[in-house]
């Protein structure tokens, strides 16, 4: 098994754990919580793995699933996003996060490709430093979704299909 595959492996145990501990569960490709009877706090980790440089990013986008809203909406556009649970609204985190701007989180395997990664965000204007250690920057992550993605989610459970 190639060191990228494990690494990603570890990071889907490590996500998945630590998720639980704010009532996240894994479907799919996502993650979910109960915020209502019918809606959901929805959480994606869009990732980039370069295998090349030793260099995982992480954007993390919340939002919320509305069954019955995005019924509506299939019913508009002939797709089938309820059976998807695709999210019926959704922001990257750090547009939630004090600074209010694209927030990747990323993983160096060494002090090296830190470096590369470093001078490569520069031009996404993330304001993240490079983990070490991939159990921190999972923690930061779930961290960050907690303050800062389910009070939002929570704003958002209220929207209404009528």
């Amino acid at each position: 098994m190639s060191s990228t595959k494990a690494l990603r492996l570890q990071m889907d145990r490590l996500f998945s754990e630590e998720l639980l501990t704010i009532s996240f569960k894994p479907t799919k490709s996502i993650f979910l919580r109960d915020l209502s009877t019918e809606v959901k706090g929805w959480l994606g980790l869009n990732r980039a793995v370069y295998s090349s440089s030793g260099i995982v990013l992480i954007n993390p986008v919340v939002g919320v699933f509305n069954p019955a809203l995005m019924k509506i909406v299939d019913s508009w556009t002939g797709l089938k996003s309820a059976q998807q649970i695709a999210a019926t609204i959704a922001l990257p985190l750090g547009l939630l996060m004090p600074d209010k701007s694209f927030v990747a989180w990323y993983f160096a395997i060494n002090d090296q490709y830190a470096e590369i990664a470093k001078e490569s965000l520069k031009s996404v204007g993330t304001s993240r430093q490079p983990s070490a250690d991939v159990t921190v920057l999972v923690k930061e992550i779930v961290s960050c979704v907690s303050e800062y993605g389910i009070p939002w989610m929570r704003q958002l459970q209220e929207l209404e299909a009528s």
